[in-house]
């Protein structure tokens, strides 16, 4: 068929985007790949960008979650002062509830696997303890550590450096000799013991140097130990320990070694058995707590509270119908539990009895089941902290912390977040609000500046997707909707990846197993997202045993279309018609390599990928037949311009790979809104921020705080936050931008 004049005339036009003087194209190596791309002419030369520094820096603003879901999450939320102190990521976080600002200890390298505060009165010391660091490139051989820091002041006091194998998994400071005891992630869980106030004034040591213990405490999986306040009466004992582990209790003896040097000291370990009690035993014994009388209590996953003194078990107490996951004494000896599993409830308890006869403890209050309205809270606590007698500061195992007010058993989130892998973030074009994605089937809507969640939307794991929107519609009092055109598909809901359209409406997602869900973004009368499509793209091979994920997701600029970087190896392009609704399917373009990034051109006519192979395409769109079809040279990018954040390769990120990456370490790149910055987020959990284009590798500023990949980086639309979600870390950090 012949063409037009006007499409001679069109197609002559678009060809002259791709001529250009060969001077201006360069190639460099990114992974196993060789990156061509023209530079436009106004590229900054190298010796001037390598002479300008930085033009803004990024200041650490609000970490949103607490580091809950995992088997070392306990014994890690404290009260000082009227600061909650806990940790998230690698990051020690000091949190005021009134007005929800934060400071941050950020001397770890990995993440942080627990927290105690020193007992002691006046005391202002917090030790912390971490995993074994990733060894970074061209660095050696890294090691646990535990820090010791103020937190008035947030400046670390002392460093202990090579304390062990593994992680260091447990801390608790002693009131009575002020020593720190360790357990280790080693495979002895070795109990260690430092003297903390004769080591502070040397900054740094090493473990091996100062340990005045170094005992193996068996090869039963420990959950957690505590230290008896009170001075023992048998003669010297320094102090005491019970340690709570899965299916056993193990009492411990500290007193001086008189085999070793002076201050040299021992550890007399002694099982502790329940059969007398309970004949069944326990699967696990999961929290404990000394009362003032020097005798303990420990919670069971069966209910069961059991007394104990010394190494014997006296006395047992049916207090909840299944586990109980921790309690609290309070000062005017009152036991504080929560309950998880039947009853997901707060009691309190009268302690009327410490003899070896007659009921311990006296129920005197029932909290009832849980639940915060509108959020994705569960009552899993990890740690509960009563504060006045009115209020009970809960941290659970979703990584989130509540206030709950006993008078009116109401409780309010302090702290939220996801309670697994966060992959994906994105911001409104406009306004201080953007919208974080994971795998633990949740959608939450944050106010950057309120530090809030603002909404939440849950998927089922397998289930119907339309249930959280029946809820929110039952909620705002709506008409009942039909419900014929709401499709249904089976997912686990994992979510991979995020994007929300230029207009501020249409806010995209994809899953681990290939499913779209379209939303709208409403705004009355409240804040929510309302889902109005969901489909899910088939096996590009049906033979395959497996549905490939969902890799990256971007609206064109007026949000017509869709394109969605999938890991079959295709790229897929959907016509979006009535905001949304009906989506019409492009013949999919298929590459060579899985393409993981996307960038549209400002007019829609050219989309770019970055794929597995270390290479970038340019497609143009064909409207009339709804395919791609590769371009065989590359656009000057002076005449043509592209929507966005670029790719992590090319003439704008060329310096973001560093000597020491190969081609896998970049996940992702965001650049500011007025064309000066770009951040690039890591695999070894750094962000680094450039100046835009990024010509060279140096200079850049590098923000440590992420313990696992960095997913993915984006900037609000009016560039006064940097968003970055950590993957592995469940973890969301949010960086005020300053602009020099």
């Amino acid at each position: 068929m012949a063409q037009s004049k006007q499409d001679q005339s069109d197609l002559k036009e678009f060809e002259q985007i791709f001529k250009y003087d060969e001077s201006r194209r360069q190639q460099y190596k990114f992974g196993k790949g060789d990156i061509q791309f023209i530079t436009p002419a106004n590229y900054p030369k190298e010796e001037d960008y390598k002479n300008k520094p930085v033009q803004g820096e990024l200041i650490l603003d609000h970490v949103y979650g607490y580091k809950g879901n995992t088997n070392n999450s306990r014994q890690n939320l404290y009260l000082r002062d009227g600061y909650l102190i806990y940790h998230n990521a690698a990051v020690g976080i000091v949190f005021n509830p009134i007005n929800r600002q934060q400071q941050f200890f950020l001397e770890h390298s990995d993440d942080i696997t627990c927290l105690c505060a020193d007992p002691r009165e006046g005391s202002t010391l917090i030790a912390t303890g971490q995993k074994d660091p990733k060894d970074q490139p061209g660095q050696g051989k890294d090691y646990p550590k535990i820090w010791i820091w103020d937190y008035k002041t947030m400046k670390g006091v002392l460093l202990i450096d090579d304390v062990c194998w593994g992680q260091v998994s447990r801390l608790q400071w002693s009131s009575l000799t002020g020593y720190l005891y360790v357990l280790c992630g080693d495979k002895d869980q070795t109990l260690k013991c430092y003297d903390i106030d004769n080591l502070i004034k040397q900054k740094k040591v090493l473990s091996k140097d100062v340990e005045l213990l170094a005992a193996s405490s068996q090869n039963t999986k420990k959950i957690g130990f505590c230290i008896r306040p009170k001075q023992c009466d048998e003669l010297g004992i320094k102090d005491e320990i019970m340690i709570n582990c899965v299916n056993k209790l193990q009492h411990v003896q500290i007193s001086e070694d008189p085999k070793k040097k002076m201050g040299r000291l021992q550890a007399k370990f002694r099982a502790i058995s329940v059969g007398n009690l309970n004949k069944k035993g326990e699967n696990a014994f999961i929290c404990g707590n000394y009362l003032l009388s020097g005798k303990y209590i420990v919670g069971s996953s069966s209910g069961n509270i059991y007394l104990c003194d010394g190494p014997k078990a006296i006395n047992i107490y049916k207090a909840h119908k299944d586990s109980i996951f921790s309690l609290y004494i309070s000062i005017d000896n009152k036991l504080y539990t929560g309950g998880s599993g039947k009853d997901k409830n707060i009691k309190i308890f009268d302690i009327i009895n410490e003899e070896e006869k007659g009921d311990i403890l006296k129920e005197i209050y029932n909290s009832g089941n849980i639940h915060i309205d509108g959020s994705d809270f569960d009552f899993q606590p990890r740690e509960m902290i009563v504060y006045n007698n009115k209020y009970v500061y809960v941290s659970s195992k979703t990584n989130q912390i509540i206030n709950y007010d006993i008078e009116n058993r109401r409780g309010q989130l302090l702290i939220d977040g996801h309670d697994d892998q966060i992959h994906g973030v994105a911001t409104h074009p406009s306004k201080d609000i953007f919208i974080t994605v994971g795998w633990d089937q949740t959608v939450k809507i944050w106010n950057a500046k309120a530090h809030k969640c603002l909404s939440t939307y849950q998927f089922t794991k397998g289930g119907d997707p339309w249930v959280w929107q029946r809820k929110q519609e039952e909620e705002n009092g709506e008409d009942k909707k039909d419900d014929t055109e709401r499709k249904i598909i089976e997912d686990d809901w994992n979510i991979t990846a995020i994007t929300w359209s230029n207009n501020g409406s249409l806010i995209a997602i994809g899953t681990e197993k290939s499913a779209i869900a379209i939303f709208e973004y409403a705004t009355e009368p409240k804040i929510q997202l309302n889902l109005i499509k969901v489909f899910q793209i088939p096996k590009r091979n049906p033979n395959n045993l497996e549905i490939e994920p969902v890799s990256r997701m971007r609206f064109n600029k007026d949000a017509t279309l869709l394109a969605i970087a999938h890991m079959d190896g295709n790229l897929y392009i959907f016509g979006l018609n009535d905001n949304g609704k009906k989506c019409i399917k492009w013949t999919p373009y298929s590459s060579r390599a899985a393409p993981s990034h996307i960038q549209w051109g400002e007019d829609s006519n050219i989309i770019k990928i970055f794929t597995r192979d270390y290479e970038i395409s340019y497609l143009k769109l064909d409207y009339k037949n709804k395919i791609l079809k590769r371009c065989n040279k590359i656009p000057d990018s002076d005449k043509y311009k592209f929507f966005g954040n670029p790719l992590i390769a090319g003439w704008e990120t060329k310096g973001c790979l560093q000597s020491e990456m190969d081609g896998t370490d970049i996940n992702d790149v965001a650049l500011t809104n007025d064309l000066k910055l770009i951040a690039c987020g890591d695999d070894h959990g750094k962000i680094r921020l450039h100046n835009y284009p990024v010509v060279l590798s140096l200079p850049n500023l590098i923000y440590n705080g992420h313990s696992e990949h960095v997913q993915s980086v984006e900037f609000m639309g009016n560039d006064n936050y940097l968003i970055s979600v950590g993957g592995a870390d469940m973890s969301i950090f949010q960086w005020k931008v300053i602009k020099h």
